[in-house]
């Protein structure tokens, strides 16, 4: 743990499109949640990192603060609950890890997978940016079909690609469907 607290600074940037998805989020009246695996310690340097870059969710809750971490729903329903949000339909998760898909799920919420952006590719911007278009593509040819298995609604790239999934939703919302 010492360890990655000493670097986790360092592979901290927020993800190219984060700040302006979550700005118009926020002009639409999104509540912004967040759930993190981390301990403690880790997650107040990821929070204190993400405000320097001006990105502060309105809730944040780590598997330390609930009974049961990922696949179980418990961070998302604090969220639920510390942001006063009603009903539990409307909410969305969107994550880059299969588990944070099933969680969303497991909180009965609409799941949307990050893809490229986290965990399954498991590289970093710079190094994505330097592979072949065909390397990439067979990225998203393993990694879709999974977060589809598990459950997401919708999986995209990165957050820069998450609007037409919160305007389908909103449609989907209106016409009373449910995820």
């Amino acid at each position: 743990v010492p360890m990655q607290e000493g670097c986790l600074s360092e592979y901290s940037q927020l993800i190219p499109g984060t700040i302006e998805i979550v700005s118009e989020c926020r002009k639409r009246g999104y509540k912004i949640g967040s759930t993190s695996g981390y301990l403690p310690s880790m997650l107040a340097i990821n929070l204190a990192d993400a405000k320097k870059q001006g990105y502060v969710p309105d809730a944040t809750f780590g598997a330390n603060d609930v009974k049961r971490g990922r696949p179980f729903p418990h961070m998302v329903m604090q969220n639920i609950l510390e942001l006063d949000i009603s009903p539990v339909q409307s909410v969305v998760k969107v994550d880059d890890t299969l588990t944070g898909i099933e969680e969303g799920l497991n909180a009965g919420c609409w799941a949307i997978g990050l893809a490229i952006s986290g965990n399954e590719v498991g590289v970093q911007l710079e190094e994505w940016e330097n592979l072949s278009e065909d390397l990439k593509q067979k990225h998203r040819d393993r990694i879709y079909p999974k977060m589809y298995q598990r459950g997401a609604h919708y999986v995209v790239d990165t957050i820069a690609d998450l609007m037409p999934c919160l305007d389908d939703i909103e449609l989907r919302l209106k016409r009373g469907e449910k995820p």
